[in-house]
């Protein structure tokens, strides 16, 4: 993450969601999107919220239909922007986070594990991740160190582009 002269303070959160209950996770991302709306509407509270987890729910695409991902769907209508997925050239290595350790890493899965953000724009700030993508985690052998992959994005807080009038 990089610093900037608008923002010295972020609110972070972290989450992982139940695994099993698509109406469990929608519930996660509502008082998620609640918590980050009471700050972000703060003015003694940081501008931004920085949300990190692993929401068990891909990024909708050609594999993984948008009715699979109601939780990651419900963050977006809160004002959450997913910082990898919205990288205008896409992003780096494999599509899927999630690998097990009995799972062919080269095959369908998703991107299960997410990096987002939120910003007050009225106090303008806005949010990207010029580089982001998942981190392959086979060793040497071919056996995978766990059974997730990481997720890295180089975040970027800085001022808003000024909207036209």
């Amino acid at each position: 993450m990089r610093a900037c002269e608008v923002l010295d303070t972020l609110a972070l959160f972290n989450t992982h969601w139940d695994h099993e209950s698509p109406k469990s996770r929608v519930e996660s991302a509502r008082m998620i999107a609640k918590l980050a709306e009471r700050a972000l509407a703060d003015e003694s509270e940081p501008p931004a919220v920085l949300l990190l987890g692993d929401l068990n729910e891909p990024a909708p695409d050609r594999v993984n239909p948008a009715e699979d991902s109601v939780g990651y769907a419900a963050l977006l209508r809160s004002g959450f922007k997913d910082l990898v997925s919205s990288r205008p050239r896409g992003a780096f290595g494999p599509r899927s986070t999630y690998v097990g350790f009995f799972y062919d890493a080269r095959g369908p899965g998703g991107r299960v594990d997410h990096i987002m953000a939120r910003v007050n724009a009225t106090r303008g700030i806005g949010a990207a991740a010029p580089l982001a993508g998942v981190v392959p985690t086979e060793d040497d052998r071919g056996a995978l160190l766990s059974d997730h992959r990481p997720v890295l994005a180089d975040v970027v807080f800085a001022p808003a582009p000024a909207r036209p009038s």
